[in-house]
């Protein structure tokens, strides 16, 4: 089946048996056996297109879906989307929008803490006047 030094076989047979015939059996066999092992790699060759094409169909779904689903959310298909980790789609303006929250979120609070320190000090000084008057 591997074709490997088949030649000395016919010979090798043809001296012991002293038959001029007797090598076509083997012959017959390599013919058949490399013919089986053509087919086999063809078979595994035409399957691996087989699935390549299957999965490039099942892309494409999933990107048909992906605009489908784009479009009964009413998305700009020139947005730029993402996706996160759970697989939620958001466009870029939905993560600006976000991030200004963020930001005027985390600003508030800065506003929110400085007015505190600020009361802190004026009770503070307060405190200091209160406490020298004694």
């Amino acid at each position: 089946m591997t074709m490997d030094d088949w030649a000395n076989i016919i010979r090798d047979t043809n001296r012991t048996l002293d038959i001029s015939w007797a090598g076509w059996p083997i012959v017959t066999f390599m013919v058949i056996s490399g013919v089986v092992m053509l087919n086999l790699v063809i078979a595994v060759l035409c399957e691996a297109l087989n699935n390549l094409s299957e999965e490039k169909k099942k892309e494409k779904e999933q990107e048909q879906e992906k605009e489908r689903d784009e479009e009964e959310k009413g998305l700009d298909p020139d947005d730029e989307q993402v996706y996160d980790v759970q697989g939620t789609l958001y466009s870029k303006n939905d993560i600006v929008n976000k991030f200004e929250l963020a930001e005027l979120a985390r600003v508030s609070m800065s506003v929110i803490i400085v007015q505190k320190l600020l009361n802190l000090q004026f009770f503070y000084k307060k405190f200091l006047a209160l406490s020298s008057v004694r």
